[in-house]
């Protein structure tokens, strides 16, 4: 009915709102013990930086979709994708499934070399905190951060 439908809906929407609070506030407190602003100003920033990144990718998901459906394919149609063009119960065509897919891998992509360059920065501003590449090692190993194959197969540790 349409009442149970709406009632779901708000309590779905209610229920994400709570997990998305939660989930700010415990990043920004990790943020704000890191760094010298404040809880409210991290959930300002971290906020506004969740926002923009998710309409950057939503919008290259729908420009890239589009770019699929101008382009003109040598290929077949499938028997498939040809029973579902013409179709009122499905609104979907080749074009959009394919084009979607390909925003789905440029979205990893462009995921994947922020997390390499996120990466990348973190352990050469390590480097350069500890005052070099030798010398980091040279603390790792006093401190037995380097024994990778000792292992001891002890509970009580």
């Amino acid at each position: 009915s349409t009442r149970l439908c709406q009632f779901i809906s708000f309590f779905n929407l209610l229920k994400n709102t709570f997990i998305s609070g939660i989930s700010l506030f415990a990043s920004t407190i990790a943020l704000a013990s890191m760094t010298n602003f404040s809880t409210l100003t991290n959930i300002i920033l971290l906020g506004s930086i969740c926002t923009l990144y998710s309409s950057i990718v939503k919008r290259s998901n729908l420009q890239i979709s589009t770019w699929k459906k101008n382009e003109v394919s040598d290929r077949g149609e499938d028997d498939f994708f040809k029973s579902l063009e013409g179709s009122s119960t499905t609104p979907y065509n080749k074009e959009d499934l394919e084009g979607g897919i390909k925003a789905i891998i440029w979205t990893d992509v462009f995921q994947f070399i922020l997390m390499v360059i996120g990466i990348g920065m973190v352990v050469a501003i390590g480097f350069y905190q500890n005052g070099g590449i030798i010398e980091t090692l040279h603390t790792a190993s006093i401190g037995g951060r380097l024994e990778m194959f000792e292992y001891v197969f002890n509970i009580k540790c």
